[in-house]
């Protein structure tokens, strides 16, 4: 039988290594005692990346860059490259880019944490933006919530432009919903009555979902009334109304906080056409 070469080196991290241990003085006690580094530096690299705490091996971890990039594409070691991002003073350059999509993506446990490592970062706020015209329903919702998160007011002509191009009705929501979210002035997110009453019509010829159906009476609705504009005071449609509570149950925060951003506050943003 082959003993495995420095039998004795795996032996000694598993019993002497704390969590807390500096892995840069681990590479140094390699180097004086002779080891062949290149031979033990994969395993070495598996240990500080799962057993090392992140507030120590992003230190070593962030003169390598690409063991972190190759992490981030696996769905087994994402969550932990994150982590480890999240521990550094600045993401290195190059892997912005990566969280940006981790950011936006299919995974809601790592929408957070990839939206956290990124909040410091120089051009955060872009980042997010550019995420809006992805595409995808999951895409664009995500995005949306990332971008009213932010809460820069800045943003608001962004999300008024993504509202217009926009044609899934869900994403639309979440949309108004960032804009209400960031904006903190008078501007508004402009939408003519005409196309929300049709995009109410189309939606409300499908079956009421059976979350709302049980419970949720639609009669008992309030009046909602136009906030400005030439038809300022004046009633709105009530399937519009209808349709955004709809939406509201569709539309399920992508940061698994559980509740809906579509809420009462994004009527106030319905401005009719002069």
């Amino acid at each position: 039988m082959r003993v495995p070469p420095y039998w004795w080196y795996r032996m000694t991290l598993n019993r002497y290594m704390d969590p807390d241990t500096d892995p840069r003085a681990v590479e140094e006690l390699m180097a004086r005692t002779g080891c062949d580094r290149d031979s033990l530096i994969e395993s070495f690299r598996t240990y500080v990346f799962q057993e090392t705490d992140v507030e120590v091996s992003w230190v070593w971890f962030v003169e390598r860059p690409g063991w972190l990039r190759e992490a981030l594409g696996r769905p087994d070691s994402v969550v932990r490259a994150l982590e480890i991002l999240g521990a550094m003073p600045r993401v290195p350059a190059g892997l912005s880019a990566v969280v940006a999509d981790i950011a936006v993506g299919d995974l809601e446990g790592e929408l957070a944490l990839a939206q956290a490592v990124l909040r410091c970062i120089r051009g955060c706020a872009e980042l997010a933006e550019q995420a809006l015209g992805r595409g995808g329903r999951r895409c664009g919702i995500s995005a949306a919530a990332w971008v009213g998160s932010l809460g820069r007011e800045a943003s608001v002509p962004v999300l008024a432009a993504a509202v217009r191009r926009e044609k899934k009705d869900v994403v639309r929501a979440a949309l108004l919903a960032a804009a209400a979210r960031v904006r903190r002035g008078p501007e508004r997110v402009p939408l003519a009555a005409g196309p929300l009453g049709a995009e109410a019509a189309r939606g409300l010829k499908s079956k009421t979902p059976a979350s709302l159906a049980a419970w949720f009476d639609f009669d008992s609705l309030p009046p909602v009334h136009w906030s400005d504009g030439a038809g300022a005071g004046t009633e709105v449609d009530p399937d519009i109304v209808r349709w955004w509570v709809v939406l509201a149950d569709r539309l399920k925060d992508p940061n698994g906080r559980g509740s809906s951003p579509c809420t009462c506050p994004c009527w106030k943003s319905l401005t009719p056409p002069p």
